[in-house]
Order: C-alpha cells, then sequence, then structure tokens
C-alpha cells in the first residue's frame, strides 16, 4: 500500500513537472525618448525570439535613464551620450552613432553651414539672416530646454558658454524643433537626425513633397550612415545602453542580442549608424 502510495505521488509529480512553465521574465528600458523607437523595434523583435519575456519602456531623458538603472529601477538605460564620470557603477554597451545636424525653413536660402556661422547664430551674433545672404527677416533660434543631453553637446561643440547660448524659442524634444523649423522661414535648429528622418516619413505625403524643413551640410559633409561611422562628417555622438554589473541573464541576452549586426537593419531603418560599419 505504502508502495502505491509513493508511485502514486512520483507520477503526480511528474505530471506537475511536465505542465509547469517557466514564470515570465520582465525587463524595463527606460531613458533617451529618441532611442526609444529603434529600441522598442529590438525589443519586439527579441521578444518574438523569446516569447517568455516582456519589455516595457519608460522614455524621458538619457540622465534619467542612467539614474534609474544604478538604482535598480530600471533593467537597461538608454543614453545619447557617454557615461559621465560621477555615473560610477554602470556598464556603457555602444549601439550606434547619432548626428545632430542643423535645420532651417525650406525656404531659407542658406545652402550649407560653417561652425563659425553656426556660433554666431546660436551666440545671437546675427539678428537677420540678410547679414548671410538672406532675405531680411529675423533669426529665430529654436532650441532644447536645459537638462537635455543634445543641448549640452551643441554648447559643447561649439565652444559656447551656457549663459551665451540661450535659443529664442526653447521646446522640450527634437520633435518640436523640427515642428518649429517647418513653421518659421527664419528659424534655425539643432536636432537628432534619428528624429528628424523618423519626423519626416511619420508625415503626410503633401507635406513630404514640400520638404518643410532642409537639413544643411556641415563644413561641406552631408550626414550619412558613411559620414557618421567615419566621422568625415564633424558633429556626432553615441547611442549608448548601460546595464549594472550584476545584471541577470536575461538582460545580458537582451543586449548582446541589440548589439548584434543581427540588428542592423533596424538601426539602419531609424537612422542609426551600427558601429561596425565603420
Amino acid at each position: 500500500m505504502v508502495r502505491l502510495w509513493y508511485v502514486l505521488m512520483l507520477l503526480l509529480s511528474l505530471c506537475g513537472c511536465q505542465s509547469a512553465e517557466p514564470p515570465p521574465k520582465h525587463l524595463l528600458i527606460c531613458g533617451s525618448r529618441v532611442l526609444l523607437p529603434v529600441l522598442r523595434a529590438i525589443a519586439e523583435r527579441f521578444e518574438s525570439q523569446h516569447p517568455n519575456v516582456r519589455i516595457d519602456f519608460d522614455a524621458g531623458l538619457s540622465n534619467q535613464g542612467a539614474r534609474d538603472t544604478r538604482e535598480g529601477l530600471a533593467d537597461v538605460g538608454m543614453l545619447m551620450r557617454e557615461i559621465r564620470t560621477e555615473e560610477t557603477g554602470l556598464v556603457s554597451h555602444f549601439l550606434g552613432r547619432d548626428a545632430l545636424v542643423f535645420i532651417v525653413h525650406r525656404d531659407n536660402p542658406l545652402s550649407s553651414i560653417r561652425q563659425e556661422q553656426a556660433v554666431e547664430l546660436y551666440s545671437q551674433s546675427y539678428s537677420s539672416w540678410k547679414e548671410l545672404g538672406g532675405p531680411d527677416v529675423p533669426v529665430t533660434v529654436v532650441g532644447l530646454t536645459e537638462g537635455r543631453a543634445a543641448r549640452t553637446q551643441l554648447n559643447d561643440f561649439l565652444k559656447l558658454e551656457p549663459m551665451w547660448a540661450k535659443p529664442t524659442l526653447a521646446v522640450s524634444t527634437h520633435q518640436q524643433i523640427v515642428q518649429a523649423v517647418a513653421d518659421r522661414p527664419g528659424a534655425i535648429g539643432c536636432v537628432s537626425l534619428m528624429a528628424t528622418l523618423r519626423q519626416l516619413a511619420e508625415g503626410r505625403e503633401d507635406r513630404l513633397e514640400r520638404q518643410p524643413i532642409r537639413v544643411l551640410p556641415l563644413a561641406g559633409v552631408m550626414p550619412s550612415s558613411e559620414t557618421i561611422t567615419t566621422y568625415k562628417y564633424p558633429f556626432v555622438r553615441p547611442a549608448v545602453l548601460v546595464t549594472r554589473p550584476s545584471s541577470s541573464e536575461c538582460v545580458r541576452q537582451f543586449v548582446e542580442f541589440a548589439l548584434s549586426p543581427d540588428q542592423h537593419d533596424l538601426l539602419r531603418r531609424h537612422g542609426l549608424a551600427p558601429l561596425s560599419s565603420r
């Protein structure tokens, strides 16, 4: 009788093991809103190959991505900059390169821009486009609010002190810069190439044909996958994923997946130049 009971319990145990499914794994990725679309595309592809994994996003700023990942509130951080010296306890994973580009209204006759001209424009030394060979239209510098990585990168690139580089119109996102420049013939802005290409691609066909804004060559070089990866285009910034040194196996698998050459088609589709293209 005891032996029969033991056999029955063993069979029930084996049946339970066969029917049990591994608990679902959940990852939270937070940080730069610019990186959100390409990371979401990579995450969808990862989930299709790992059906037991669910990936959620909390998009905001690069600073948030670094802080929340370091504090254990997120598993992966999205940064459009390198880790800062004070941001200890994080591991960097370089995903690709983005360009920061100067854009003007489609009716602006300026055909290209030099770094010295950008310095004068962003320090508001020019009051009218007439001083640059254009119409007598006031210059409107559209820029990001303080605390954004791209605003700091622009000031560093132009070697401008923050107090001398205040935009005429400050907005919160790259998309708002594109829209503001499209609506103002005298406006100029500096935006992520990723964000600009994506916004134009999402526009209506009639609007795309009219090209509401133009990307200016910088120092005679147009941004492209080739000029970005070879640094011929002079204003490039990194796209970085950050994790904690003690990350789970699932996090390590996702990061390895995201950095794989198999995802380069997604990077290029979203305007990000893969690192290995260099």
